[in-house]
């Protein structure tokens, strides 16, 4: 797969959690990364090891709501995307000081890394957008949030 993959590709609404049950972000992320792990999809102690080896140099919360751990292993065999979005919201120690609502995980192979960049751009690009946050949140359903994430890199390219 090339590096223009639209990330709501790499999503599937087994990977959508619509209410996360987590109250930390390390709760949040065992629950992401067990939705990937399901199928036997990797080995999910490497696949740990490898976003909380990122957590621990710099926190993953980007601002406005959102938090996107990510970390790269040779325990999973393709890059994968999960999303989870949560109504109270979870203290992940923010920038700007806002509960985080909105996280997607994102966990790649160590040989895929332009393609990981181009996923983590993507998802960045989207939870930076008021209207796609919203939108995101309003979204009843996981293959709404695909439709929307569809969307929103959409009119990003259209604005390129």
């Amino acid at each position: 797969m090339g590096i223009n993959m639209k990330c709501a590709q790499y999503l599937d609404s087994s990977s959508v959690i619509l209410n996360l049950r987590g109250r930390t972000h390390g709760e949040v992320i065992a629950e992401l990364v067990d939705t990937i792990c399901q199928g036997n999809n990797g080995d999910r102690a490497r696949i740990l090891e490898s976003i909380y080896t990122v957590e621990d140099i710099k926190n993953t919360a980007v601002g406005r709501g959102a938090a996107i751990p990510h970390g790269s292993t040779d325990a999973i065999p393709r890059l994968r995307l999960a999303f989870g979005r949560s109504e109270r919201g979870v203290n992940w120690g923010s920038p700007d000081g806002n509960l985080v609502k909105m996280v997607w995980l994102i966990v790649n192979p160590k040989h895929q890394a332009e393609e990981y960049l181009n996923v983590l751009s993507q998802v960045t690009k989207i939870s930076c957008r008021r209207n796609c946050r919203e939108a995101i949140m309003l979204a009843k359903d996981p293959s709404e949030i695909i439709k929307i994430v569809k969307e929103c890199k959409n009119r990003e390219r259209a604005r390129e």
